[in-house]
């Protein structure tokens, strides 16, 4: 038997069965766990519609429409602007599940039990992936200008660290309101630590800062810490070459940079960091060493004479002979070898090969051989092809609500007469569906809670990445 919750979901519950043997009982609470643990994913912009979607669906979502202001004379017409959404395809390319079985003896468990043994642990980790997805999409903005600098923030600067960041909104006239700052914990330790943020008499909060280690509402950002957000630590086997600018610094913008006095080859796809920014590599001249390089983007900061750039060396992809390929869309554990330091950990980006193009992703979890990314490939990769490792460092996030889109559909039911109870349970944007299935030989009930979601980017100037 299916049954299809409504939107007013919260409302409804059966209460003339077994709590454990009602889907929709199994979706509605999920949904109520999953909201009240997710952090980030309350403050991107979310896209849903009460309509059946399976995997692979492209959703056409929109990003607001912009206008400009015109003077009209006394005599004049007024001006008039079309009304264009510009529309963004989102592919639902992502279906999120947390699978369990109740034995017999559990499923006439009182609904607090259920919740507490079962449901709550299940829920957290679905939200740490998907906080985890949502927080990895600070890649997509790191082809802009960044506030901070990599392994540099402290005490004595978060405040003026963060005051870049707000700068760069600005700057891009990103909304004043609504503004966000998600931060991973270390991060957050250094702007507590900053008495700008805590000082009573400096914030205006009678001391609340202070006693509940809360920064709140700081310089217009609501600012949360997410155990998810990106702190990536490692000894990653690196070089460090230095500019060669012949005593004129590099300018902003600039691009090619001759480098020197380090040794053996930078290749095209490397990550490097100069001045405690990030940067890919498009294009080398010399092998070794190599003499020149050129940026995916032009320098954030002016680049004065032997200033060192770290290279942060690849490794490969280790494709396993009982895997065909890693085609487009492939969406499961990447497999890699010949990193000689640490390997890549989560929330670092990647890139593969020697593309410096739009492809950069964000490891959700890491193995020692392993890592899975925030989304599906985009393109094919190849058996040896290189693993590029961004440098490491805190990535927090600051954005307003329609920097990123999270969209999510409700999944089909299983279809009549195959021995399976489904309900779909929808609230705020978000659907869960439930389905329970008796497995006979386990002497269990197989409860299974999973949703279908995209993730995109709206507008690259409503958001920017404080580096830490």
């Amino acid at each position: 038997m299916n049954h299809f919750t409504p939107l007013n979901a919260f409302s409804r519950v059966y209460v003339n069965t077994v709590d454990a043997l009602v889907p929709e009982w199994w979706a509605l609470m999920s949904l109520a766990v999953l909201e009240s643990t997710m952090t980030i994913g309350a403050r991107v912009h979310r896209d849903f519609e009460n309509e059946l979607g399976q995997y692979g669906d492209i959703v056409n979502t929109r990003k607001p429409a912009s206008f400009q202001a015109t003077r009209k004379g006394p005599n004049d017409n007024v001006t008039v602007q079309n009304a264009v959404l510009n529309n963004i395809q989102v592919p639902l390319d992502q279906q999120v599940h947390v699978s369990f079985e109740l034995k017999d003896s559990e499923i006439s468990k009182s609904k607090k039990d259920l919740v507490e043994e079962f449901l709550k642990p299940a829920m957290i980790a679905q939200a740490e992936f998907l906080d985890a997805v949502i927080h990895g999409q600070y890649a997509r903005f790191i082809r802009k200008d960044m506030g901070g600098a990599l392994e540099g923030m402290t005490a004595a600067n978060a405040h003026d660290f963060l005051l870049d960041a707000r700068e760069i909104m600005n700057i891009d006239k990103a909304p004043l309101s609504g503004r966000s700052l998600h931060v991973p914990p270390r991060m957050e330790t250094s702007l507590l630590k900053d008495t700008n943020f805590l000082t009573a008499d400096k914030v205006g909060d009678e001391g609340s800062a202070l006693r509940e280690a809360s920064l709140g509402r700081k310089l217009g950002f609501d600012i949360f810490m997410g155990q998810n957000a990106a702190s990536v630590r490692g000894a990653f086997t690196n070089r460090v070459f230095q500019s060669n600018t012949a005593g004129v610094p590099l300018s902003l913008g600039a691009t090619v940079i001759a480098v020197d006095t380090g040794a053996g080859a930078i290749t095209v796809g490397t990550w490097v960091e100069i001045l405690g920014k990030p940067y890919q590599v498009a294009a080398v001249i010399g092998a070794a060493p190599t003499t020149s390089i050129t940026l995916a983007v032009g320098l954030f900061d002016v680049v004065p004479d032997n200033t060192p750039i770290t290279v942060y060396t690849p490794g490969a992809v280790n494709q396993p002979v009982a895997v065909t390929g890693y085609a487009a869309g492939y969406d499961k554990l990447i497999a890699f070898d010949s990193f000689t330091g640490a390997t890549p950990v989560k929330g670092q980006m990647v890139t593969f090969g020697i593309h410096s193009g739009t492809q950069i992703y964000t490891v959700i979890n890491a193995t020692a051989t392993t890592i899975e990314l925030d989304r599906p490939l985009a393109a094919a990769i190849a058996d040896n092809a290189a693993v590029n490792i961004a440098p490491p460092g805190d990535y927090g996030l600051a954005h307003t609500r329609n920097a990123l889109a999270f969209v999510s559909r409700p999944l089909a039911m299983p279809p009549e007469g195959v021995g399976a109870l489904s309900g779909i349970a929808v609230h705020n944007g978000f659907a869960m569906r439930a389905t329970l299935t008796y497995n006979g030989l386990s002497q269990g009930l197989l409860v299974t809670l999973d949703a279908l979601i995209g993730v995109a980017l709206l507008d690259q100037d409503l958001g920017v990445v404080l580096l830490g």
